[in-house]
């Protein structure tokens, strides 16, 4: 096995992306996603898979991370120490609801990073969250409390959630279904592309009608860049 790979495979777990990785390394993301090949044919496992996000960590992924920033942690003790008064430095990854990330979180960030210069924060704001337990984010605001993993978890607060409809749904329909069958598959078509996702959610009307839907379209390789899902041709209506 070529260790010199090794800190490739650690940057693309910690960033969840190839292009942030070779940003990180100062190399090309073509350059790294070679030698992730080279390294998982070595090794014989598969240790990452392509999603909207980006790079999602395999079981595999997960155990040889564990290995590898045991090894990081020793290089990093070698290295001098950091001048005292610089403040907190790293980079972290923080995965928050979208409203939550965009309306309230974001607006402080600016502060903080103001404080500590050498500190990067990566904000992942979107409709999904990324998994603490699977280190493919370094903090996550739930709505839940996670039941595994060895995570360190305190509540924040309370909150509450509201419907909201278009009048012109409103004027057809008078609710919108939120049950199970409401988030079933028999109202959710996925049509997965090799560049673009094309979603159809189908709400769950009252009558049983089923004539609106909101579509969008999920960008994969500006998702892979942006580190969050990239929507396209979002609409609602019948």
């Amino acid at each position: 096995m070529n260790w010199s790979d090794l800190p490739v495979f650690l940057a693309v777990a910690r960033s969840g992306q190839l292009a942030r990785a070779a940003t990180a390394l100062k190399t090309d993301a073509t350059t790294v996603g070679r030698r992730v090949r080279r390294l998982e044919r070595e090794l014989g496992e598969r240790l990452f898979e392509q999603s909207p996000l980006g790079q999602t960590l395999t079981p595999a992924g997960i155990a040889l991370l564990a290995r590898v920033e045991k090894m990081a942690e020793i290089v990093g003790a070698i290295a001098p120490l950091s001048a005292a008064g610089e403040g907190v430095q790293g980079s972290i990854r923080v995965s928050v609801s979208e409203g939550f990330g965009s309306w309230f979180l974001a607006r402080h960030i600016g502060d903080l990073l103001a404080r500590h210069p050498g500190l990067e924060i990566d904000l992942v704001a979107n409709s999904g969250f990324l998994n603490p337990s699977r280190r493919e984010t370094d903090v996550a605001v739930l709505l839940a409390r996670p039941r595994r993993g060895p995570l360190i978890v305190r509540k924040l607060t309370d909150y509450t959630l509201h419907l909201y409809a278009a009048s012109t749904y409103l004027e057809q329909h008078d609710a919108i279904g939120i049950g199970a069958d409401a988030r079933g598959p028999a109202l959710f078509q996925l049509e997965e592309g090799p560049d673009v996702w094309r979603v159809r959610q189908v709400l769950d009307d009252p009558d049983g009608d089923h004539d609106w839907a909101l579509t969008f379209e999920v960008d994969l390789a500006a998702s892979d860049e942006a580190g969050q899902p990239v929507l396209a041709n979002v609409a609602v209506g019948s």
